[in-house]
C-alpha cells in the first residue's frame, strides 16, 4: 500500500525529509549505538514514519555504484505509469548497450528483448548492458536519460546526489549519500508494488545463463525483500536493504564496506538493531476525531478536529504507555467560517519530555457563518455568559 508521504511526493513533487530519533531518548531507554560496523557510511530508517534510527557519516558524498540502478529503474517505472512504455515492448539492443562493461545480462547486439526482461536483468543481475538498453529506449541516449535521473533526484529531495551514468559505473562527478539512497529506496519501495517484487527475486536466467541476486540478505533473512546491492573498486561494497517484520518496515543503507561479507554483516546488524529496540504505534487512525472545540457565530456550535491522516510514530520498544499529547489551538476563540482545508491547531506528541512529532489539526467539516439574527442572539448569549463567569 502506498503510504501518505509518498503519495504527496509523487503527486505534488514534495521532497522527502527524515526526522532524527532523539539521542536523549536512546540514552534514557538504554538503546546502544551501533558499534563495530565496517561501512564508511550507513543509515537506518523507519520507512513508515521516516525516522532515522541510526546513522554514521550519512551525508558524506560517496560513489553509489549499482545502487544507481534504483533510479534508472524508477525512470522506467514512471514511463510505464505515463503510458509511454509498456512491459511487453520489444527493445532493440544497440551495439553500444551490448558492449557495456561490468556486470552484464549478456545481451546480443541487434536482438529484440521485452522491456520486462530488461528490467529483471538490470535489477536482479545488475546488468549494465540491460540498463543502457533501457536508457536508450526511454530517452534515445544514456546522457538524455541521465538528465531525467538528475531532475527526478531534485524532485525527490536527493540534495547531495549527482548522476553521470545510468549504471553506476565510476565517474568523479557521480556521487550520492546514504541519506539520499535511503530516500531513493523509499521511492522504489512504494511507487510500484509489481516492479518492486522483482527486487526480491533471488535468481534470473536469460539466454540459458543463470545469475544470482547479489543481495545475499534475501537468503539469510526471510523478512528482507530488497533492495539493491552495488560494488566498484572506488565505491567498495554497498547495499540498500529493506525488511518488514509485522507492521514495521525498515530500510538500511551501507556504503563503502571492504567486502561482500562485511556488507551483509553490517546490513543485517542494522536491521536487527531496528527491530529489536524500536516499534511503531498508531496513535490515531485517518480521520479520527481528536477533539471537539466550540465555534462562535457559526451554523454549528462545535468543530470536530481531526489529523486528516493516520498518526504513526516510532518509539522505544515497550514505551507506548508513556506517550503524552498536547493540543494547541491557533486561537482560543474560534469563529465561523471554518474550512476543512485550514488547520486551526496542532497536536504535539511527547515521550519523556522529548517532542516526537507535530501534527496539524483540521476541522472535520465546513462551518458557515450563522444568519445575522442568529449571530446577534449568540453575541448576546456570550455577553451574558461572560458576566456570569466573572
Amino acid at each position: 500500500m502506498r503510504t501518505y508521504y509518498l503519495a504527496i511526493l509523487l503527486a505534488a513533487k514534495t521532497a522527502l525529509a527524515f526526522v532524527q530519533f532523539p539521542t536523549e531518548l536512546k540514552q534514557h531507554y538504554l538503546i546502544p549505538h551501533n558499534q563495530g560496523l565496517s561501512a564508511k557510511s550507513y543509515l537506518l530508517i523507519d520507512a513508515d514514519t521516516m525516522t532515522i534510527l541510526d546513522a554514521h557519516n550519512a551525508d558524506e558524498k560517496m560513489p553509489p555504484a549499482s545502487l544507481t540502478k534504483m533510479m534508472s529503474a524508477q525512470i522506467v517505472v514512471e514511463s510505464l505509469n505515463h503510458g509511454s512504455a509498456k512491459l511487453d515492448d520489444l527493445v532493440k539492443v544497440s551495439e553500444n548497450a551490448s558492449k557495456t562493461v561490468g556486470s552484464r545480462m549478456f545481451l546480443e547486439a541487434n536482438s529484440s528483448v521485452p522491456l520486462s526482461e530488461l528490467l529483471k536483468g538490470a535489477i536482479v543481475a545488475s546488468g549494465n548492458d540491460a540498463t543502457i538498453a533501457l536508457a536508450e529506449y526511454i530517452s534515445g541516449t544514456e546522457s538524455q536519460f541521465v538528465d531525467i535521473m538528475n531532475r527526478k533526484a531534485s524532485e525527490y529531495g536527493l540534495t547531495d546526489t549527482h548522476f553521470v551514468t545510468a549504471t553506476g559505473l565510476p565517474d568523479p562527478e557521480h556521487y550520492s549519500t546514504a541519506t539520499d539512497m535511503a530516500k531513493l529506496g523509499l521511492v522504489t519501495l512504494n511507487s510500484n508494488s509489481d516492479i518492486y517484487k522483482i527486487y526480491s527475486e533471488k535468481w534470473y536466467t536469460y539466454n540459458k545463463i543463470k545469475q544470482s541476486n547479489r543481495n545475499r540478505l534475501l537468503w539469510k533473512d526471510t523478512s528482507v525483500d530488497g533492495i539493491k546491492s552495488g560494488h566498484t573498486t572506488a565505491a567498495g561494497y554497498c547495499l540498500v536493504g529493506a525488511a518488514k517484520r509485522g507492521d514495521m518496515r525498515l530500510i538500511s543503507v551501507v556504503l563503502g564496506t571492504p567486502n561482500s561479507s562485511s556488507r551483509d554483516h553490517d546490513s543485517q546488524r542494522l536491521i536487527d538493531y531496528g527491530f529489536r529496540f524500536f516499534e511503531d504505534i498508531i496513535l490515531f487512525e485517518k480521520d479520527a476525531i481528536v477533539k471537539h472545540v466550540p465555534v462562535r457565530y457559526g451554523e454549528k456550535s462545535e468543530a470536530f478536529l481531526t489529523t486528516n491522516n493516520q498518526v504513526r510514530i516510532t518509539i522505544p520498544r515497550g514505551a507506548s504507555s508513556q506517550i503524552e499529547t498536547k493540543i494547541i489551538l491557533n486561537d482560543e476563540n474560534i469563529k465561523a467560517p471554518v474550512d476543512p482545508s485550514t488547520p486551526i491547531g496542532h497536536l504535539e506528541i511527547f515521550l519523556h519530555g522529548q517532542k516526537l512529532n507535530h501534527i496539524e489539526l483540521f476541522p472535520k467539516e465546513k462551518i458557515d457563518k450563522a444568519s445575522w439574527f442568529k449571530r446577534q442572539w449568540q453575541w448576546a448569549t456570550y455577553l451574558v455568559d461572560s458576566w456570569i463567569n466573572v
